[in-house]
């Protein structure tokens, strides 16, 4: 729950609060309280900083069945956090694409991995489909994109972005399925979807009168 308070001459009196939501519409139910003073609401549960001493941003996240909390997005700091084990450890020498997990509570950073090339390399969906794997799509100028052996396409296509589809399992330590997307111009990987049946489905952008359909 949020807490919720009034200050008054006997110091701070907290407030009874919960959460109220229907349909699209939120907000919050307060018990007994003085309408003569304001009430002060505080929803925020938990916040952290992830970064180093340069420019990282973060694009997309999603939430597991254990409420632990997966984010990613860019990072240019070359001593981006990752942790013992992960994929790959860094250091970023250009922009590479990170994917990190927090503890419900974001103390504690569970894992942390870049995905990169020579290039830049940004995400822009992550999908986690209950089965253990973590699934993210984005753009990459780079011509050595890890990719895998499996892969339906292994090598660079675009005059400047190709669009990416990776998997990795849920501690981040394997990239177990990872492709290039894409024609001869410029591809987005822009979302993620997954079927009934197990699909998964990327959407995006192109450019290319030869993207492969």
């Amino acid at each position: 729950s949020p807490y919720a308070w009034q200050d008054t001459s006997r110091g701070r009196v907290p407030v009874d609060v919960a959460y109220w939501a229907e349909g699209r519409d939120y907000g919050f139910l307060l018990g007994a309280y003085d309408p003569g003073k304001p009430v002060h609401i505080d929803p925020l549960l938990a916040s952290t900083y992830l970064g180093g001493s340069q420019w990282d941003a973060c694009n997309a996240m999603a939430v597991d069945s254990s409420d632990c909390v997966y984010i990613t997005g860019a990072a240019s700091s070359g001593e981006f956090p990752t942790t013992p084990g992960a994929y790959n450890i860094g250091p970023v020498t250009n922009q590479a694409l990170y994917i990190s997990k927090f503890d419900p509570g974001l103390s504690t950073l569970l894992a942390s991995t870049l995905i990169c090339g020579s290039g830049f390399d940004s995400p822009e969906d992550i999908l986690l489909d209950g089965l253990g794997s973590v699934y993210i799509t984005g753009y990459t100028t780079s011509t050595n994109f890890p990719v895998t052996s499996s892969a339906f396409c292994q090598t660079f296509q675009g005059s400047e972005y190709d669009a990416f589809v990776c998997r990795l399992n849920a501690d981040l330590t394997a990239l177990l399925d990872s492709t290039y997307l894409g024609g001869s111009e410029y591809e987005y990987g822009n979302a993620l979807a997954r079927t009934s049946s197990g699909r998964i489905i990327c959407a995006g952008a192109t450019r290319s009168t030869n993207f492969p359909t």
